[in-house]
């Protein structure tokens, strides 16, 4: 095979590459807003359907160049994803964070000693409920192992010519 370079040829060919190298920034943000769309997609979908709610309050937003930020602020979301009491004890797949801790109220006032796994607790009303707190629902982790899995895709999607 023979291949014949001309001023031309080679000029047009570094101002492909020129338009190239100035698309990056915009190719890498859309790439970065996929996956932010993918991850509120999988952690939407993977809220029980009892906390309808907290996926309504699932989003994105961007946070800065080249930083997009996926946000579930609900005021149940934290309860929601890790669980909570002796249901949610032990159920989240993921690394919890330092601060999170399951309260057992392991007190006679909170348990009936018959049933000392379940709690009571007073609701706005007054009136006496009970709970074995639940199970976590992991949605927020969901979505980043979704959009662990996606990168390439998004990547190679956003940096197709």
């Amino acid at each position: 095979m023979i291949v014949a370079l001309s001023q031309s040829s080679v000029r047009n060919a570094v101002k492909e590459l020129n338009r190239y190298r100035e698309s990056l920034p915009s190719r890498l943000d859309r790439a970065l807003e996929m996956l932010a769309e993918i991850g509120v997609t999988a952690a939407q979908g993977s809220v029980r359907m009892s906390e309808i709610d907290v996926a309504a309050a699932i989003r994105f937003e961007k946070a800065g160049e080249h930083c997009y930020l996926i946000i579930s602020d609900d005021e149940r979301a934290a309860f929601t994803e890790f669980g909570t009491g002796v249901a949610g004890e032990g159920t989240y797949p993921g690394e919890l964070p330092p601060e999170w801790g399951y309260d057992l109220r392991w007190t006679p006032a909170a348990h009936d000693p018959a049933q000392p796994e379940k709690w009571y607790y007073y609701d706005d009303q007054g009136r006496r409920r009970s709970t074995w707190g639940q199970m976590a629902d992991a949605y927020m982790l969901t979505g980043s192992e979704v959009m662990r899995q996606t990168v390439r895709a998004a990547f190679e999607e956003a940096f197709r010519r």
